[in-house]
């Protein structure tokens, strides 16, 4: 577990890398978000280990998004990028006639490479706003909901876009909770790191937040051969994204 921070996440896969031949590893499934994955990445390459990641996003750097994550040949992801999230974001706004939208979003890679995406791509009649008092990480590590709230109401958004990292979830569910506890609550979309215990388990639930993820179940009349594996195995079908990634990083 590298509790998604960074230095873990280089220590972790150093360990793994260096000592692959005594432990007979013969590749790794990980790591768990863009940032961690970023970090990880140079120590596989240096010792010639194979890993996939099976939750990273982030689109890789490029003249366009110059925040994307960076990896190389020994790092692949089974996940598709944040890329064609965007696409059906827009299209999802567009049927719904959205005309102004406020990102909730941070300092993480992932978050910074999907706000370099929706600025690229929307189109000029979306009025996207990404304030700083939205912004998770905050000035000094600090972040206020009241301000962020108030920022809100003072737009007239149509809809909250919330793009955090997985490390400021946290954070993000107290904006979601603010929404839904207010008589002006807005229509929220999400990218795939809200679909958590932030979209589930909320002390305010987030009834109706679209979020955008890589696969979703099966209707139980119509199961795939993973989920009937997963029944078989796990005594249940209810698995998410992450399973099913994950389940093909293993028949890589």
């Amino acid at each position: 577990d590298d509790t998604e921070d960074t230095k873990t996440a280089e220590d972790i896969a150093r360990f793994l890398a260096e000592d692959r031949n005594r432990k007979g590893i013969l590749g790794v499934i990980g790591h768990f978000n863009s940032t961690t994955t970023q970090a990880a990445a140079p120590s596989y390459e240096e010792n010639g280990l194979v890993a996939i990641s099976v939750t990273s996003t982030a689109p890789r750097k490029t003249e366009t998004i110059p925040n994307g994550v960076v990896l190389n040949s020994y790092m692949f992801r089974t996940a598709l990028n944040d890329s064609f999230a965007v696409n059906e974001l827009l299209k999802h706004i567009s049927e719904n006639g959205y005309r102004k939208v406020v990102v909730i979003h941070d300092n993480t890679i992932y978050s910074e490479a999907f706000k370099e995406l929706v600025k690229n791509v929307f189109p000029a009649k979306v009025n996207l706003l990404i304030p700083d008092e939205c912004n998770l990480s905050g000035a000094k590590t600090t972040f206020n909901v009241r301000d962020c709230r108030d920022r809100i109401r003072s737009e007239n958004a149509d809809v909250l876009l919330f793009i955090p990292g997985t490390e400021r979830n946290k954070s993000a569910k107290d904006v979601v909770d603010s929404n839904v506890n207010s008589d002006q609550a807005l229509a929220m979309l999400g990218g795939d790191t809200m679909y958590d215990s932030i979209s589930r388990d909320s002390e305010y639930p987030a009834k109706g937040m679209v979020i955008f993820v890589s696969w979703h179940r099966s209707s139980p009349l119509n199961l795939s051969k993973l989920e009937k594996d997963a029944s078989d195995l796990l005594s249940t079908n209810q698995i998410n994204w992450r399973t099913a990634m994950a389940y093909d990083a293993t028949q890589a």
